[in-house]
């Protein structure tokens, strides 16, 4: 069940995929995954380190290419990493994945409280970090799930 990317870039008002070697700055990655009907669509590089409150407020005020963004469930983030392969997120599609390793998702820990799921992208593990933690956000195209 391995994933497949693609990038994407925006031309004359449509996302449009674009070869693996293509040089020039993308900013939004298809991830396809075997079993899941739709595609998850995710940005090529993550945002700023924050706690958790801000930085899920930080992905859902964020937009790429007038598509708004938000934090990603602990699934998705999971799902959109091919384990078997180091790291687990291609730096081709995702140039900043070693400066940015891990992300916040959406759904707080259940077991502790003032806690968040993580995952650490570079090898597809989940964990979970206090809400003051520092941590990036890996968005996700809103409307998708």
């Amino acid at each position: 069940m391995k994933p497949t990317y693609t990038k994407l870039i925006l031309q004359d008002s449509e996302l449009i995929a674009v070869p693996s070697d293509y040089a020039e700055r993308h900013e939004l990655v298809r991830v396809e995954i075997p079993l899941l009907a739709q595609p998850i669509i995710v940005a090529a590089y993550a945002l700023p380190s924050k706690a958790y409150k801000a930085g899920i407020a930080a992905a859902e005020k964020h937009a790429i290419y007038g598509r708004s963004m938000r934090a990603p469930t602990p699934e998705e983030a999971f799902l959109i990493c091919d384990r078997s392969q180091f790291p687990a997120l291609p730096k081709l599609y995702f140039p900043d994945i070693e400066e940015a390793p891990w992300t916040w998702t959406s759904q707080p820990y259940a077991a502790r409280s003032g806690a968040a799921w993580v995952v650490y992208l570079v090898n597809g593990d989940a964990s979970w970090y206090g809400h003051d933690d520092l941590c990036q956000v890996r968005a996700v195209c809103a409307g998708q799930s």
